[in-house]
């Protein structure tokens, strides 16, 4: 996790302090969101987790309730949040919107699937990031809170923040590095998928795939656990510069 290191080294030498959600527009200085949705794996999220601590900041975990890869309310699955917690971390919910959901229902339905995950992770931050968000969805920006949680893709953290996103791999690491060197704005979101980081390469499908191909088959099972992906070299995020442009635009998603 090389290219992670050097992000992390970034943004510290840019000035950045790292932030919680929950602060928002009240947290003082030059604050950095660093934000992990966590869409495969909660085993990567552990050690991307482990990362964080030894380089002494925080980022918030997004874990799904109703993912198709891994049951986030297993006992294994719960003590893997307890594990990024005592690490330092915090954990918020990454909402997967059901299809033909209508607007008047996302309230009631994120707060109640916040509730769901409380009974078993009463410490979640009332925080909300969406999962592959429709367009509907992104434009809620004007929203501060949703259902009560503080909407990570709301102006405050998108719009009037730098952001940044590793998304499908779109951006080396060179590019993310020099966004945040120049960062134009305060605050900057900057979002970081532990399953690009943790088992690394070229694109999505090297990720997917990861050392061996045995990722896929491993996410597939739910089980969440990536240990015999850690044979063999680790790639990580790949270097060489491609094109890229970073503003305080519309995110990513």
């Amino acid at each position: 996790m090389a290219g992670y290191r050097r992000l992390i080294a970034a943004a510290k030498d840019a000035g950045f302090q790292f932030a919680s959600f929950v602060e928002g527009a009240s947290a003082t200085g030059r604050c950095l969101y660093l934000r992990h949705d966590v869409d495969f794996s909660l085993a990567a999220a552990v050690e991307l987790a482990e990362t964080n601590a030894a380089l002494g900041v925080r980022g918030t975990f997004f874990v799904l309730l109703r993912s198709e890869i891994y049951n986030l309310l297993s006992p294994w699955s719960v003590e893997r949040i307890r594990d990024l917690e005592r690490l330092g971390q915090e954990v918020a919910l990454h909402y997967l919107e059901p299809p033909g959901a209508q607007n008047d229902e996302l309230a009631g339905r994120v707060r109640g699937d916040f509730e769901t995950v409380c009974r078993e992770v009463p410490t979640l931050r009332r925080v909300v990031s969406w999962h592959n968000p429709s367009e509907r969805l992104l434009r809620l920006r004007g929203e501060g809170t949703v259902g009560g949680l503080v909407n990570a893709y709301s102006t405050a953290f998108t719009t009037e923040s730098l952001y940044l996103s590793d998304s499908n791999l779109r951006h080396s690491v060179e590019a993310l590095e020099a966004a945040l060197a120049n960062a134009p704005t305060r605050h900057a979101q900057l979002l970081l998928h532990p399953i690009n980081w943790v088992v690394g390469g070229c694109s999505v499908v090297d990720v997917l795939r990861g050392p061996g191909g045995t990722l896929y088959a491993i996410a597939s099972t739910g089980c969440g656990r990536i240990e015999s992906t850690r044979r063999g070299s680790r790639r990580g995020f790949r270097t060489r510069s491609s094109m890229a442009s970073y503003g305080t635009g519309g995110p990513q998603r």
